[in-house]
């Protein structure tokens, strides 16, 4: 899968840096949900899939606010393949304690990839410019940031390659948890 390179690339160039604070990068992992609908000439149609996800992760933290890009993989079907890039931008609360909860915003970019559903050669490939809301709690010890979260965002645009009617990405939706090293 060549995209996960490049998505990884793209999603570390997109965190700002930090004068005064600290980098970090980790892991994250859980439950990855997708609601997409259909409408086209042939009538509509809607899904609603769940499957685990993994992600890699890196940016900046500072006492009050933090910010970093996350790239996921859902663990789909074979004939799947899935990605997610998200920046996030979170505020935390209680300063200078190791148990913070944060409330934050992310903008995302979601490609789905369906290895040739119509049987004609053609693979389809929606793709959705993302916008949502995540928060959640993360614990700092010494050199590591653990963290729990939900992260909801809804399509501002989607697109398909084939044309074949007009694909909606209702809701993208993870429940995680993650490991990150600060440096």
């Amino acid at each position: 899968m060549r995209v996960l390179p490049m998505a990884a690339l793209l999603g570390l160039a997109a965190v700002p840096g930090s004068a005064s604070g600290a980098g970090f990068a980790g892991v994250e992992g859980g439950n990855f949900s997708l609601k997409m609908s259909l409408d086209s000439v042939f009538g509509s149609t809607s899904s609603d899939d769940d499957a685990d996800y993994l992600g890699v992760r890196a940016g900046a933290l500072e006492e009050n606010y933090r910010a970093y890009g996350t790239i996921s993989v859902p663990d789909s079907r074979e004939e799947v393949t899935a990605v997610w890039l998200t920046g996030s931008y979170d505020y935390l609360f209680r300063a200078g304690n190791n148990l913070q909860p944060f409330i934050g915003g992310n903008l995302g970019y979601y490609s789905h990839q369906v290895e040739d559903p119509f049987n004609t050669g053609d693979d389809l490939l929606i793709t959705a410019f993302t916008l949502g809301l995540e928060g959640g709690i993360q614990y700092t010890t010494g050199n590591w940031l653990l963290e729990a979260g939900l992260r909801e965002a809804t399509a501002l645009s989607t697109d398909d390659n084939l044309n074949i009617g007009d694909f909606t990405v209702d809701s993208l939706g993870q429940f995680y948890g993650s490991i990150n090293f600060i440096f």
